[in-house]
């Protein structure tokens, strides 16, 4: 349930529509300020999204009901994230990848990132 005021309209994710690359993950970092995501995110990205408000649980749920390399790559971070590194190790095998070698804030700013850039990250 939404402590959101149902007078008001939600809030739908939408960059300006040459937003790209960095500028469309600044509009999305932007939306963390509100406590619910904003409409139009795609599993993937609402993933992220619950995961920078420090929803773990909410973000696995989200992730594993994917099965595309996207969602395998979000779900390894996740586990890495939260210190199973043999499951993120098997999720990013999934994903086609290794465990990257960089902060977990850079990690989620990449896959934010392609989440956004690649159509994955909003539903039109």
């Amino acid at each position: 349930m939404s402590d959101r005021d149902p007078t008001t309209p939600p809030r739908r994710f939408a960059p300006p529509l040459h937003a790209q690359g960095a500028e469309a993950v600044s509009h999305f970092v932007e939306s963390l300020a509100s406590d619910v995501p904003p409409e139009g995110l795609t599993p993937l990205a609402q993933a992220l999204w619950y995961d920078a408000h420090g929803a773990w649980d909410q973000a696995h749920a989200l992730v594993q009901a994917e099965a595309s390399p996207e969602a395998a790559a979000v779900h390894a971070y996740l586990h890495r994230k939260e210190g199973d590194l043999a499951n993120a190790d098997y999720w990013y095998a999934r994903a086609a990848r290794s465990r990257p070698a960089i902060a977990l804030e850079r990690e989620w700013r990449e896959l934010v990132a392609a989440a956004l850039g690649s159509g994955t990250g909003t539903r039109c």
